[in-house]
């Protein structure tokens, strides 16, 4: 019930940006920076995974939806509040 991903691009974010700068912090460097990719594919699939396959280009969502929710329900949005219910 896994899948790996590649991240194809990346780019900058203003968080990105201040950690680089470090304003008020120290910082412990290298950083890897860039958290706002913009494309993904599977590069493989674990058991399980009937859904996707390798080459698939996909949407990560980094927020967990726990299917309870009227968001999780809609197919219109991908913003789980159960967690804070």
């Amino acid at each position: 019930m896994e899948v790996r991903i590649k991240i194809l691009f990346t780019s900058l974010y203003h968080t990105d940006v201040y950690i680089w700068e470090a304003k008020g912090q120290n910082y412990v460097f290298p950083r890897i920076l860039g958290h706002e990719a913009g494309r993904y594919v599977v590069e493989s699939v674990g058991e399980g995974v009937n859904d996707l396959q390798p080459g698939d280009h996909v949407l990560p969502v980094f927020t967990g939806e726990f299917k309870e929710c009227a968001h999780c329900k809609s197919e219109e949005s991908n913003i789980c509040v159960c967690a804070r219910v």
